[in-house]
């Protein structure tokens, strides 16, 4: 073995240990007392019901008085682990605490990207595994922890495409980033707000490294990304036409009796919805 690739290993091996330090002590924060009967609240009931029901064949998306909202990803999380985990208390929140060990590691190499610094993917890491939050919802039979993997997949996968060489791994790379997000709008429908500033982020990073593809090759990778985000979009607005229909002219009329369109409420209303489930840094490129 050459002298320079020991160094290497010697170097990195502090990093790997504190990673390894840090994501054990995030899987202690989220596995401890998980056993406990009750940990979670109404809201979760719901969900572990509703996957019941899904094993059972009834695809349905309430029960009894519940609002019914269309989250067919989250359900066939939730049924996946109760097949996996058996017909318990503890079973979709343990499917989510491991899952969430996963995001803090997409979330290590995102950092890893973005800084290219050990002391940045420490940072981040950390600060996710200590995060009340990021616990609390691991915990928990809610949607948050499998939209933040989705998220997490189409930030990593947005970024791949940007700096792809060649159209065909960059096409691919932008499928991906978009099926990540049509999968997020499919487990919480908020995240379609996500779709705007990731395919702003596709046309105008290369372009801000100078590394400028041909516009019809750009338009062939935005193209494909819009697939998933669309496909997500229609689907939802299919199932719960009535609610996304009332949710928007509410957001864009006023409250008398003209029924007046405000157009900058509505900008007012998708800017919110952007920084809401992205970032305000993410925003930005807006």
């Amino acid at each position: 073995m050459r002298l320079d690739s020991i160094s290497g290993i010697s170097g990195r091996l502090p990093f790997v240990v504190a990673l390894t330090g840090i994501l054990l002590v995030a899987f202690y924060c989220r596995w401890d007392g998980l056993f406990a009967i009750g940990v979670g609240g109404n809201d979760t009931i719901l969900y572990y019901s509703l996957a019941e029901q899904w094993l059972r064949g009834n695809f349905v998306f309430n029960i009894g008085d519940s609002i019914a909202v269309y989250r067919p990803v989250l359900l066939a999380f939730n049924a996946l682990a109760l097949k996996i985990f058996g017909h318990s208390d503890y079973a979709i929140k343990l499917a989510n605490v491991l899952l969430d060990t996963v995001n803090l590691l997409l979330l290590s190499r995102l950092a890893w990207h973005l800084a290219g610094s050990r002391a940045v993917v420490l940072a981040c890491a950390a600060s996710y595994a200590m995060m009340p939050l990021a616990i609390w919802s691991a915990r928990q039979e809610l949607a948050h922890t499998i939209s933040t993997f989705f998220a997490l997949g189409a930030f990593l996968s947005i970024w791949q495409a940007s700096l792809a060489e060649s159209g065909r791994a960059g096409r691919i790379y932008a499928a991906l980033a978009g099926g990540c997000v049509g999968a997020a709008t499919l487990t919480h429908e908020d995240l379609i707000f996500l779709a705007a500033p990731l395919a702003l982020f596709l046309f105008f990073a290369p372009r801000l490294r100078g590394a400028v593809d041909s516009l019809s090759e750009d338009l062939r990778r935005l193209a494909v990304f819009c697939i998933g985000p669309l496909l997500a979009a229609a689907i939802v607005m299919f199932f719960e036409s009535a609610t996304v229909q009332a949710f928007v002219k509410s957001s864009i009329v006023s409250a008398g009796r003209d029924d007046r369109i405000f157009l900058e409420v509505f900008a007012r209303f998708v800017w919110d919805g952007i920084v809401g489930s992205s970032s305000a840094t993410m925003a930005l490129y807006l």
